[in-house]
């Protein structure tokens, strides 16, 4: 075969794979994987008005949390750290936010939530929760409330339940939205989730909630209205009835303390670099 038939025959065949009709399949997530597994873009979400660094603190039972939200292009996320169901707020009385918008197929709003925040005096604030909201702007928004319940005495520290509960993979948490209702609430008890979820779920899938809740969706209840924390979970007196469609996902993992080994190449380095410095 000559090079010309070679190459006419090259074009062809790369015409035809470009041209080949694509079959869109439904994306299924597993509930506790390896990090990132939609091996999405991560996007540093806006922080506006955030915690002084010099109050953001984790140790080994307190670590910080990941937190990616995978949400569908033009999609826009807020949220919020909340410490028992009550929003934070620094000392001067602003509200620490992130935010952002997905401009990419593929896109996922990334931000971090410290294990402890050491306020002025030297109080320490154990973050708990999350309140957090995407918006479709064809439809409306779905409002979660992200919490671990032992149920006695109450709301876990988020990055502590992952730790002992996840270790160094991803809780995969479903988010939802609806055609039905402007805004649709739900609160996630992670505690029940992490236990009793199956082992995966589906983008596009629709559900339906009857008082609130739904037995395919464990630890979930869904609301009209924003939920109440009690010691023993969420509470609504606005339950949701409808249909409730899996749209988008939050990853969860921890952001583990530097080992010891990592703290003394640190260290050394830094000796190293000094010791330079002082001979030149």
């Amino acid at each position: 075969m000559s090079r010309r038939s070679c190459f006419r025959w090259a074009v062809i065949l790369t015409f035809a794979v470009l041209c080949w009709p694509r079959v869109t399949c439904a994306q299924t997530i597993t509930t506790v994987s390896d990090f990132n597994p939609n091996n999405d873009v991560l996007i540093n979400a806006t922080e506006t008005n955030p915690i002084p660094v010099s109050s953001r603190e984790q140790d080994k039972e307190h670590p910080s949390v990941h937190v990616i939200q995978h949400i569908p292009k033009n999609d826009t996320m807020t949220a919020m750290i909340t410490v028992k169901d009550v929003i934070y707020k620094n000392p001067n009385g602003t509200v620490p936010t992130f935010s952002g918008t997905s401009k990419l197929d593929n896109g996922a709003l990334s931000f971090f939530v410290p294990g402890i925040i050491r306020e002025p005096g030297g109080t320490k604030v154990f973050p708990t929760d999350i309140f957090q909201s995407h918006t479709d702007p064809s439809l409306g928004s779905g409002i979660i409330q992200l919490a671990a319940y032992q149920h006695d005495p109450g709301m876990l520290p988020l990055g502590s339940f992952l730790q002992a509960n996840v270790g160094d993979r991803e809780l995969n948490v479903p988010d939802f939205i609806t055609a039905t209702a402007s805004n649709l609430y739900f609160g996630v008890d992670l505690t029940t989730w992490a236990s009793e979820a199956p082992g995966s779920f589906t983008l596009g899938d629709t559900f339906t909630i009857v008082d609130g809740t739904s037995s395919l969706l464990p630890g979930y209840l869904f609301s009209t209205t924003p939920l109440t924390a009690t010691d023993s979970g969420w509470t609504t007196s606005t339950p949701y009835d409808g249909t409730a469609t899996l749209d988008s996902f939050h990853g969860l993992s921890v952001v583990p303390e530097p080992t010891s080994l990592t703290l003394a190449v640190i260290a050394i380095s830094v000796l190293v670099g000094a010791l330079r410095l002082i001979r030149h």
